[in-house]
């Protein structure tokens, strides 16, 4: 990136212009890999990653392949060059599915917003796309699910002794269904050293985060722990803190509710994380 230059101005110019640097970087990180024959192949399922289809079955199935073993090898061959990174629910078995994701940031941005964009692109032109389809909508959500969680993670283990915050023996998310087949999705769940689980949220919004975001917590919580998540339980105790993180801020209704809760809730805008 240049730094004397605006973000979005780098974006456009070195990610997403048919002609940009580090997008042509990207394009051929795939065929400098020795050992990958069949390169199309290969590129599929990394697009498919990109897409959010992102366990097996998915993959399969946006690539037209059977779930066989020459598809499970090509995954695991990304897996092992790198470009892909396994990743399963908190504290979940062994034998539970297992999800991907592109390992390396650039190359999640090109598989998840350039390649999606693609046609677009090219049909008019990549600040077009940026200012009308990207930069309200589709690159906040893309930040908040891709980028966010993990720059919360690293500002977290940064100013644990500054801050005297709890040490962390195992960082994770959950996402998935309860027993009643409801949407839940966790962004942090963690075990601290100490055995207690701290759980919250980060969210790449610029709106203030109001009172809905915690209650709405706590009942995806009550609800993976009535479906028998044993860490969802620990994280309703009183002794269990909460780490929520708002680029937008906290609005004073949030504020209240965590003042009644009788748990430690922490809360970080986004100066707080640098």
């Amino acid at each position: 990136m240049r730094d004397n230059r605006p973000l979005e101005e780098n974006i456009v110019r070195l990610l997403l212009d048919p002609h940009g640097e580090v997008r042509l970087q990207l394009e051929t990180v795939l065929r400098q890999e020795e050992g990958l024959r069949d390169f199309t192949k290969y590129q599929g399922i990394l697009e498919a990653v990109g897409l959010k289809r992102r366990e097996v079955g998915e993959i399969a199935a946006a690539i037209g392949q059977e779930i066989d073993y020459g598809l499970r090898r090509m995954i695991a061959q990304l897996v092992e060059l790198g470009l892909l990174e396994a990743e399963r629910n908190f504290e979940e078995a062994r034998n539970q599915a297992i999800r991907y994701r592109i390992a390396d940031p650039a190359l999640r941005f090109h598989f998840g917003l350039v390649m999606p964009n693609e046609s677009a692109i090219a049909s008019s032109d990549a600040e077009t796309v940026w200012r009308e389809r990207l930069t309200e909508q589709q690159f906040p959500r893309y930040v908040g699910k891709e980028v966010f969680e993990d720059v919360v993670r690293q500002a977290y283990l940064r100013r644990r002794r500054e801050l005297d915050l709890p040490p962390v023996e195992e960082w994770g998310r959950w996402e998935g269904r309860d027993r009643n087949r409801r949407d839940v999705e966790i962004d942090l769940a963690v075990r601290l050293l100490d055995g207690r689980v701290m759980t919250g949220s980060a969210k790449f919004r610029r709106r203030a985060a109001d009172a809905n975001l915690l209650i709405e917590h706590l009942d995806a919580l009550r609800r993976l722990a009535d479906s028998g998540r044993a860490w969802a339980h620990d994280a309703l105790q009183p002794e269990a803190p909460m780490l929520f993180v708002s680029a937008g801020g906290f609005k004073d209704s949030f504020r209240e509710v965590a003042e009644d809760l009788g748990q430690e809730v922490i809360t970080w805008a986004l100066d707080e994380l640098f």
